[in-house]
């Protein structure tokens, strides 16, 4: 959904139908059914905040700043979304940092064929609010190319298989003394070396990148991983 025009008093929206959306539709088996929404900021500027203050600042932003059209592709559309939090002068948001024991895993290798994923909260001063926390994480891999699971307890749980084969699941994290963290377990899903041939990174490379995203839900800051699969030769 995408608000196309508030320069008067009317708004006008565009909603449109993601691809999976609309193979429920076509479905007729009464599976399309709408049961939750959300909204996205993915193409507001905060530091225009900062810069002029929240009223004068938040007014520029209502004033100038394009609004994206609506994006059919679920998998790109709302990467930031929006929050309530309890408390309104929350100035400092956390994020989320990150390690891992070997971002290459070489295919057919027994010592590259897990690999040890870890997000954990941060935030640069003062303490975490406690809405803020995450308990929760969503953790999106392409599945053509990974496995995961949550390390020490099992698979994500309620795994969503989207389109262009991007996998969704939600984790359990656990508490540290900052706020919430969560460490995954990667693996290599089996494959055929044809996939080089069509998805490495350049010609003759034996080299596929792939990427994890993980979300927190509470708080909704979010990071990328990279992952390289090479080939054994």
């Amino acid at each position: 959904m995408g608000f196309l025009n508030n320069s008067t008093n009317n708004i006008i929206v565009d909603a449109v139908l993601t691809d999976k959306g609309r193979q429920a539709l076509a479905d007729n088996v009464g599976s399309f059914q709408i049961s939750r929404f959300a909204f996205g900021d993915d193409e507001i500027d905060y530091t225009i905040i900062k810069k002029f203050g929240r009223t004068v600042g938040k007014e520029k932003i209502e004033k100038n700043t394009p609004i994206f059209e609506a994006q059919t592709n679920a998998d790109l559309g709302v990467k930031h979304r929006c929050i309530t939090l309890a408390n309104p002068f929350i100035t400092i948001l956390p994020t989320l940092a990150k390690s891992i024991t070997n971002a290459t895993l070489i295919r057919g290798s027994e010592a590259s064929l897990v690999s040890s994923l870890s997000f954990s909260q941060t935030q640069g001063s003062g303490a975490i609010e406690s809405s803020l926390i995450d308990d929760l994480f969503t953790v999106q891999w392409d599945s053509r190319f990974l496995t995961i699971s949550v390390a020490n307890s099992g698979q994500l749980s309620a795994v969503r298989a989207g389109s262009n084969f991007i996998n969704t699941a939600v984790g359990v994290g656990t508490r540290t003394p900052v706020g919430g963290a969560i460490e995954l377990s990667v693996g290599i899903k089996p494959f055929n070396d044809s996939f080089y041939n069509y998805y490495a990174t350049a010609p003759n490379s034996n080299i596929i990148k792939t990427f994890i995203t993980v979300t927190g839900n509470s708080s909704g800051a979010s990071r990328d991983q990279a992952i390289e699969i090479q080939k054994r030769t």
